[in-house]
């Protein structure tokens, strides 16, 4: 004989609460996936703005973005917003590099440096212009660590080629050789004779640290690499005692002191409300950028401009020197 077993209560009320639950799970999932989903796309050339001059039109994922300038509340920054819309700034900017140099004997020169800091100035030609230059040096390999400096001197070639400045041929033919996989009007796909090879990609294939946490960021790679005993008797030195020169520290500067974490070192600079210190994530479109607009788009003193400046150029600097510590490890395994 079969007996039918009544729920409980409680049971009732577990069963309802797991299938809300579900139903939720469900709806979240689904809003995450279709994140555009409740956002209306209005067409901007369909709306009659009382001051059309100063209507700026972002392009987002979900949309266009209307922005509205008050050039009487703000006009220096107003004017120097739209010179950089009308010079195409904000499609990628390339303000800012560091150039080192690893040698056979262990020595790295800072060869190169570049930041624009100047206010309304369009930096990517200028920015090609140096680069090229400061590569011409020699014809080692060339690194750069995930796809981004790729991707932004792609952008730029193609900047080049819809402008109309007299060098233009000269800066695309300089480019070419260090890029890859590009869908440029003249170049459908090509690799570069001097590609750029991708450090990221080295150091995903060939190591493994716990203390990466499962990131192969470089602000996990540099100090899980600093761990090392052969980082570590080389950089407990001064920098100018193991030929590692410089441009923004001084010759008694030292990488490795009791085991900290490189970025840590790097000096903090007060300025005003905003802080540049070594925990704030400067590349790819952080501090940095942010610090960029605040001395385009802000009236700051000569005092404050250099903090900035000297920041930049100093976490620049250890961006591109981290690589060369890495390649160093790596070839004394």
């Amino acid at each position: 004989m079969i007996k039918a077993i009544r729920a409980t209560l409680f049971e009732k009320i577990i069963l309802i609460f797991l299938i809300l639950l579900g139903i939720f799970a469900f709806s979240f999932f689904f809003i995450l996936k279709n994140k555009c989903l409740f956002i209306k796309d209005y067409n901007p050339n369909t709306i009659n703005f009382e001051r059309p001059e100063n209507i700026a039109i972002l392009n987002a994922p979900c949309g266009n973005v209307i922005i509205e300038l008050y050039p009487e509340i703000s006009p220096k920054a107003v004017e120097r917003f739209k010179t950089l819309i009308n010079a195409k700034a904000y499609d990628n900017v390339a303000f800012q590099f560091s150039h080192h140099i690893l040698y056979k004997d262990g020595s790295i020169e800072h060869a190169g440096q570049f930041l624009n800091t100047t206010p309304g100035e369009f930096p990517n030609f200028q920015f090609a212009r140096e680069l090229i230059e400061s590569l011409s040096r020699n014809s080692g390999t060339v690194f750069r660590f995930a796809t981004h400096e790729n991707t932004i001197i792609t952008h730029i070639i193609g900047q080049l080629q819809d402008s109309d400045i007299e060098d233009k041929v000269d800066l695309i033919n300089g480019l070419l050789p260090i890029v890859n996989g590009n869908k440029l009007e003249y170049e459908s796909s090509l690799t570069g004779t001097r590609d750029m090879v991708d450090l990221l990609k080295v150091a995903e294939s060939c190591y493994y640290s716990e203390s990466l946490g499962g990131s192969y960021s470089m602000k996990k790679l540099l100090p899980a690499v600093f761990q090392s005993e052969f980082i570590k008797e080389k950089y407990q030195n001064q920098i100018g005692d193991i030929n590692v020169s410089s441009f923004n520290f001084p010759k008694n500067w030292k990488w490795y002191k009791d085991g900290q974490d490189p970025y840590k070192l790097l000096p903090t600079y007060e300025v005003e409300d905003l802080r540049l210190d070594s925990n704030t994530e400067i590349n790819n479109g952080g501090l940095a950028l942010a610090m960029y607009g605040k001395l385009q788009f802000t009236d700051l003193n000569k005092k404050a401009r250099e903090k900035i400046r000297t920041g930049l150029l100093r976490y620049c600097e250890l961006d591109t020197l981290a690589m060369a510590m890495v390649i160093e490890y790596f070839k004394n395994l």
